[in-house]
């Protein structure tokens, strides 16, 4: 086979330094090997790195020098070096008016080249905006089975530890370290936390005690030194994993997890051994429903909650505390007589199944559950199914939003 494969594509300008990306990721769509055309105009340097990858830098005009270790390496026009996986070096462009043209095995990716820099540069922001746009992200392993709708490379992360182990962490103004850590080489994540419920009770239905979900993110950690992977499921200490995880991709955080990058902390319940629902991600006590007082009227009228949207759309639109005044920003910018009713979701008609999913999702199927609660993240929205809908004694609040230029006033119980 002989084909035109792809074009090259500006992924650095730094006005001293560019690279065109001749093949790979960028470029090409292609992990096995990238291929740039590097110019220096004036004399610079770049950061120390450690590649995960082997490198021939191939260089064509003037010459760069290579601090490796207490050793430095010069390389001439017309000379390759070489730049083997797992080395820590830095690249000096002593003169400018230098070429060369860097050879990657595997592709270049920003996660397999860490960068000591103080903080990100506008050049490592770039590198992953421009891998994330092109690629739609990436597993470490291309077999690896990804959903369509999903991210293989979540920026958004969560791990759920042991309670006590992680306020002890935070007391000492440590990171937190799972127990695991030893045995495993990093700390198990996940970017979806309706899967944790099945990690949970795979791993640690014999494990005592309260425990909770962490939510962090992945630029965090990096900015602070940490690796994340994207990789296929692997044992938890001496437990294997459930073959079920075999065919999703998980992060792999190489390192603790240190107090400041944790955004959010969630209980996760339990029924006995059992754990059932990490409360503000898989479920909620609390969500709201905005509607008019002509609306509110007939809810109490009907004994149910159930708009002309609502009976349109084949469920009760619901949010959580978030998510209620961008809702009404969006749809009730003017509505002067706006009411928001805070709704118990416990008294939703049981048994309820909860499912944590995206806008783009289709309805969930209903199965055997009398209500199912489709709760979608980021936007948090809440949307309920079932016959007997979202009964009016499950309203515990009500009361009117304040019009006041243009923006309704939302108590500031909502987020309590």
């Amino acid at each position: 086979m002989v084909e035109v494969i792809g074009q090259s594509v500006r992924v650095v300008d730094t006005g001293l330094l560019s690279i065109d990306e001749l093949a790979g990721n960028v470029a090409t769509k292609d992990d096995r090997i990238s291929i740039a055309l590097v110019k220096v105009s004036e004399p610079t340097s770049e950061p120390w790195l450690t590649l995960h990858y082997d490198e021939w830098m191939c260089v064509l005009k003037g010459r760069m020098v290579l601090l490796h270790g207490e050793k430095t390496v010069e390389v001439l026009a017309g000379q390759t070096v070489f730049i083997a996986k797992g080395e820590r070096f830095r690249p000096t462009f002593p003169e400018g008016g230098t070429e060369y043209i860097p050879v990657c095995l595997p592709a270049f990716r920003p996660d397999r080249c860490i960068r000591e820099e103080n903080g990100e540069s506008d050049v490592s922001v770039k590198l992953q905006e421009l891998h994330e746009k092109k690629t739609g992200g990436y597993a470490e392993d291309a077999t690896l089975k990804i959903a369509a709708d999903e991210d293989p490379t979540p920026e958004v992360m969560y791990h759920m530890c042991d309670k006590a182990l992680w306020e002890e962490a935070k007391r000492a103004d440590v990171a937190y370290f799972p127990p695991t850590f030893e045995a495993d080489g990093m700390t198990h994540a996940t970017a979806v936390p309706s899967r944790l419920l099945d990690v949970a009770n795979h791993f640690y239905q014999d494990a005592k005690g309260d425990w909770v979900c962490l939510r962090f993110r992945r630029s965090a950690l990096r900015k602070l030194g940490i690796v994340t992977k994207d990789e296929q499921a692997k044992p938890v200490g001496a437990k294997d994993v459930d073959a079920k995880a075999m065919a999703f991709v998980w992060p792999h955080v190489f390192g603790g997890i240190p107090p400041q990058v944790v955004e959010e902390v969630f209980p996760i319940e339990r029924r006995g051994s059992v754990f059932t629902g990490i409360r503000g991600l898989t479920k909620l006590d609390r969500v709201f429903k905005l509607a008019t007082s002509a609306e509110v009227e007939r809810f109490k009228e009907k004994n149910r909650i159930l708009s002309d949207l609502d009976l349109k759309d084949g469920f009760v639109h619901l949010s959580d505390a978030n998510a209620a005044p961008v809702v009404a920003k969006m749809f009730f910018a003017n509505v002067q007589d706006l009411m928001l009713l805070e709704v118990d979701a416990e008294k939703v008609p049981a048994p309820v199944e909860w499912i944590q999913g995206k806008m783009s999702d289709p309805a969930p199927p209903r199965k055997d559950a009398s209500s199912v609660i489709h709760y979608l993240l980021p936007e948090g929205c809440v949307h309920v199914y079932g016959e007997q809908g979202v009964p009016w004694d499950a309203v515990s609040k009500c009361v009117p939003l304040p019009l006041k230029d243009s923006v309704h006033s939302f108590p500031s119980w909502i987020v309590q």
